[in-house]
């Protein structure tokens, strides 16, 4: 999904940086981002700053949009580290966009007291409900399509069984069904029946938890 978004800007608008190493320190965050800037890395968090800031202005009429997938688990230390890139003094306006992606933690996230002045800079929540059955359905079949395969190769119990303990999560659809397709093909199968859905879903137990 946050892919799919960053392809329909525009390229001769924007810019944009997409990480998603949530486990990184706040001078790797740095270090990430000038490589991907294109800029040299400094040992010195200062100089990668300066190295950062040159970048933004050398963008010219590109306008940057970083993202942070995972943004529940980035430390604090990081996501200060991202507060401070978007503030300095001699700035008349943010030299970048933000946008951060998560799960249902990173509300309650960025609510601690820790994460205050990085919030208070925040314009925006956009939240996304669970797939419905139809769309996830509609997913699966556009995936299968890419992969080359026209002909759904689940039978209807499998299928409803499949998006069923998706719960409305298009990625575990990833998961079971590459687990269950596996299945099938070691047994010879031209159909995916229940009993792979459930064999997948048995590699799973946390579903249950989801």
């Amino acid at each position: 999904m946050v892919q799919h978004l960053l392809a329909t800007l525009p390229d001769k608008r924007f810019k944009p940086l997409f990480l998603s190493h949530s486990s990184v320190t706040a001078t790797d965050l740095l270090r990430l981002l000038c490589g991907q800037l294109g800029r040299t890395l400094r040992l010195r968090r200062a100089d990668n700053v300066t190295e950062l800031r040159r970048a933004w202005q050398q963008l010219d009429r590109l306008w940057p949009v970083l993202v942070l997938d995972e943004a529940q688990a980035y430390s604090a230390g990081a996501l200060e580290e991202v507060r401070l890139l978007s503030c300095h003094p001699h700035d008349t306006q943010p030299p970048f966009s933000l946008i951060l992606v998560g799960d249902e933690q990173l509300l309650p996230r960025l609510q601690m007291g820790i994460n205050a002045p990085l919030l208070g800079r925040l314009s925006f929540c956009l939240h996304v409900p669970p797939w419905t059955f139809e769309e996830l359905q509609g997913y699966l079949q556009a995936r299968l399509q890419a992969a080359s395969i026209h002909t759904m190769p689940f039978e209807e119990p499998a299928l409803r069984l499949l998006l069923q303990a998706a719960n409305g999560r298009p990625r575990l659809v990833n998961h079971l069904a590459q687990r269950a397709l596996e299945a099938a093909a070691g047994q010879n199968l031209r159909c995916v029946s229940a009993s792979q859905v459930q064999s997948a879903i048995d590699l799973m137990p946390w579903l249950a938890k989801l």
